[in-house]
């Protein structure tokens, strides 16, 4: 499927595409396409992301973007895929962060572009 979200300012600006809440949320995403402008776009605060596949583009749009994988005491799993992460100006962010006991797994084949704009 396809999936997007524009961060409105709402819920504090913490807006991510996809999202596993709770320590037994499993979500697994076959070859979606996802084309906008949200905070980020995988958030594991506890379970797991599965990507196995697809794009996963986010940013380019002249604000700050956060991460294109988060993992907060969850684990994010990119299996397969293209992830094409823009950061905008105004803000210096990773590609990929973790806290607490979060994990962030890149398997090998991924392809991974970040581009930092002025």
């Amino acid at each position: 499927g396809t999936f997007a979200t524009i961060d409105r300012g709402l819920n504090q600006g913490w807006a991510y595409v996809f999202i596993a809440n709770g320590p037994d949320a499993v979500i697994t995403i076959n070859n979606a396409t996802s084309d906008c402008d949200p905070n980020g776009m995988f958030a594991a605060n506890d379970g797991v992301i599965n990507v196995n596949g697809g794009t996963y583009r986010m940013g380019d749009f002249n604000k700050p973007t956060y991460y294109m994988a988060y993992a907060e005491n969850g684990i994010v799993n990119l299996n397969k895929g293209t992830f094409d992460w823009t950061q905008g100006s105004g803000k210096t962010s990773t590609y990929v962060d973790k806290e607490g006991t979060g994990a962030i797994n890149i398997a090998e084949g991924v392809t991974i572009k970040e581009t930092f704009k002025e």
